[in-house]
């Protein structure tokens, strides 16, 4: 059989809610919980919570799973003190990884360390193959001292096996707002951005490049259709191809 699966969390207040859960679907539009609705993994380590996640099939055939170290059910009121500024500065110093060789059976979770003490949060990565430099891009959103921690901005690293990582770069900031949850896809040669825009406007919006970690031009179409839905609560992009090619 073939399925797409999908990967995430739950919205919950409860610690179970932020763990690693999968669904799958046959047709890419209905989906079906998988493990009874229970979590497949549950973090243990860092905050033992984990949030946005994403995984990837490599071209050497292992699976890896990543997220956001960070448990709001388990220490918004004590360790972040019930704010939102101390999770950006002072939480999410790690990325969460598990890997399998089938999907079925999972390693220990690491806990891997991008940034330095200039970064604040870790937060959403997503992962993109390069077929230029033969390797994985690694991007997430960050605050960083370089603006005091203010606007968050989009960074990433290279890997060629999830061990060892190149020092992180700035992918893009934003002048005039942050920007967070970031997903990149190739096609036809193009490179397409999804960003959630903080602020001006507060929507996803879309971007396109001929090089992954160059020069995009915001595609004012796709936010125009944005603007149409007359709600900025949407976040975290996602997209995938169906059999069909759509």
């Amino acid at each position: 059989m073939e399925a797409y699966l999908f990967v995430h969390f739950k919205e919950k207040e409860t610690p179970d809610g932020e763990q690693v859960y999968f669904a799958l679907s046959t047709d890419g539009f209905n989906w079906e919980q998988v493990n009874g609705g229970q979590p497949v993994l549950w973090s243990e380590k860092g905050d033992k919570g984990v949030r946005d996640h994403t995984i990837v099939r490599t071209k050497y055939g292992k699976f890896y799973i990543l997220a956001t170290d960070l448990s709001l059910a388990n220490h918004f009121h004590d360790k972040y003190r019930g704010s939102w500024e101390s999770i950006t500065r002072e939480g999410s110093k790690c990325l969460s990884l598990w890997e399998s060789d089938d999907l079925v059976n999972w390693s220990e979770q690491r806990m891997i360390e991008l940034g330095d003490e200039d970064f604040g949060c870790i937060w959403a990565p997503d992962v993109i193959y390069d077929r230029m430099e033969q390797d994985y891009v690694i991007h997430w959103s960050s605050a960083h001292s370089i603006n005091n921690f203010g606007h968050k901005a989009i960074y990433y690293t290279r890997t060629k096996d999830f061990e060892s990582f190149a020092k992180p770069q700035l992918l893009y900031r934003k002048e005039d707002s942050g920007v967070i949850d970031s997903a990149i896809y190739e096609e036809n040669g193009m490179f397409y951005r999804f960003l959630k825009s903080e602020a001006n406007p507060k929507a996803i919006i879309l971007q396109k490049g001929e090089t992954l970690a160059g020069e995009c031009e915001t595609i004012e179409a796709f936010n125009g259709e944005m603007a149409k839905l007359n709600n900025p609560a949407y976040e975290a992009p996602t997209a995938y191809k169906l059999s069909n090619g759509k």
